[in-house]
């Protein structure tokens, strides 16, 4: 049975969760598309938030708003298909969206390791997702990465045309999220050189909670 305290419900509610404004420079959002070789897409991030109860970085929760028509990729004309009416036709729907549900820990790996409750919008449909994440610390950063796959029609990422039938239907999505952990009550994590000052042996560094 999952732990009452972390549900979904409580976990989004609770008057404790402090609420940071992300920096776009501190996220990165990639989409990886098959068009007979593979192509990455790089998704830039018009804002977002990362929310936590103080001293509790194991119940983050992310909100990010995707700028879709800033899609850029090598070579570019890659990112113009992909934006084009074709596809993700980013002048009628300029904006995505992922927001975070409920972070919750696996209970046969290690502490890092979580199963991401999510909901992604894409073209005005929205879906529940779930993915892989990994939590960690480094310095006094808190950096949250997750990574998952779409079907693009069921997002209505499709149009009959030329393009339709070479472009494959998985989509491979990787988001990477940093954020400063001080606003958390969370003191960075000791640093390799620190560590070998102290004690030459090796030390596992675990998130607070």
């Amino acid at each position: 049975m999952a732990d009452e305290a972390a549900s979904p419900v409580r976990a989004r509610h609770d008057p404790s969760r402090v609420v940071v404004p992300l920096d776009p420079a501190q996220i990165r959002v990639e989409a990886r598309v098959k068009a007979l070789t593979s192509h990455t897409l790089s998704i830039p991030v018009m804002h977002g938030t990362w929310s936590a109860p103080r001293g509790r970085l194991d119940r983050s929760l992310i909100e990010l708003t995707f700028e879709l028509g800033g899609a850029t990729s090598e070579p570019q004309f890659v990112a113009d298909i992909a934006k084009s009416p074709h596809f993700l036709d980013t002048a009628m729907f300029p904006e995505g969206r992922l927001e975070a549900q409920w972070l919750r820990p696996k209970t046969d790996a290690g502490s890092k390791s979580y199963d991401l409750f999510f909901d992604l919008e894409l073209k005005n449909r929205r879906r529940h997702l779930l993915a892989p994440a990994a939590l960690s610390r480094v310095g006094c950063e808190a950096r949250l990465t997750t990574a998952f796959s779409i079907d693009r029609r069921e997002f209505g990422i499709s149009r009959r045309g030329r393009y339709d039938g070479i472009v494959g239907d998985r989509i491979e999505v990787s988001v990477e999220v940093s954020v400063p952990t001080a606003p958390f009550g969370v003191p960075c994590a000791a640093q390799p050189g620190d560590l070998a000052q102290r004690n030459p042996a090796t030390a596992i560094l675990k998130l607070p909670g």
